[in-house]
């Protein structure tokens, strides 16, 4: 009998489990958003985020349809809010990012950098933010590639 009810509670543990955390441990597709100025069109190539315990991992791979505004910073976000860095103070650098600018052509890497919700790519090259300096604008035929992780 009480080992019958042992097997009961192994199995209702394991299935609580399954339906708090659904997505522990595997790739989940998201859709990311961009912003210079204005929301940039973009078409999403490949992004996915994977969640472990509180280690999260996300990438994404975009090529920009849209235009942005010149002189602004290029802000990528769409994550859900539930993997929020945690802390997540502003500038904290949770990964790298490539941005291809197709009339150039020109690649500028970046580190990317937690700033209210969103990640914005800080130059390698310059005190500030890939858009406004080195300033150029976000247009069709551009690209965006990030690999990021942190903790939630």
């Amino acid at each position: 009998m009480i080992e019958e009810l042992i097997r009961r509670l192994t199995k209702l543990e394991r299935d609580f489990e399954g339906l708090i955390k659904p997505e522990t441990g595997r790739w989940i597709d998201w859709t990311p958003t961009v912003a210079q100025g204005v929301a940039v069109a973009v078409t999403v190539t490949g992004a996915k985020y994977k969640v472990s315990e509180d280690d999260v991992r996300i990438y994404a791979r975009l090529a920009v349809t849209g235009a942005g505004t010149a002189g602004q910073a290029i802000a990528l976000a769409g994550w859900a809010a539930a993997l929020n860095p945690s802390p997540g103070p502003a500038g904290w650098p949770m990964g790298v990012g490539i941005i291809i600018d197709a009339t150039g052509p020109t690649t500028y890497s970046a580190i990317c950098r937690y700033s209210s919700n969103n990640l914005v790519f800080a130059s390698q090259t310059a005190n500030a933010f890939l858009g406004s300096n080195p300033a150029f604008t976000l247009a069709n035929g551009d690209s965006v590639f990030v690999n990021m992780y942190w903790k939630i």
